[in-house]
């Protein structure tokens, strides 16, 4: 089973809104966030970030190192991610 949500539309590119809870992933681009960028760096969402998804609903929520982010669902789609790691998988590529 795909880590990743099904929708009636399979996202070419997976945002973190599509990302299925308990699963890892990195954090791979940002689509237009100028005005939260600083924001987000200051929570520790940089490129590259490895992030664990804890939940979706109502927002979604991200484990980032030890800090619990909740974001909005608008900017959790906003924020490009590599293709979620498989169980069992090291998400650090080791």
């Amino acid at each position: 089973m795909s880590r990743i949500q099904r929708h009636s539309r399979v996202p070419s590119r997976p945002t973190l809104a599509d990302v299925s809870p308990g699963t890892n992933t990195r954090i791979k681009a940002w689509i237009g966030l100028s005005t939260r960028r600083q924001q987000l760096l200051a929570y520790g969402l940089s490129i590259g970030s490895l992030v664990r998804v804890v939940q979706q609903s109502p927002a979604t929520v991200v484990l980032v190192e030890h800090t619990e982010l909740a974001l909005e669902r608008d900017l959790a789609r906003m924020i490009l991610v590599e293709a979620p790691a498989r169980e069992g998988q090291d998400p650090l590529g080791g």
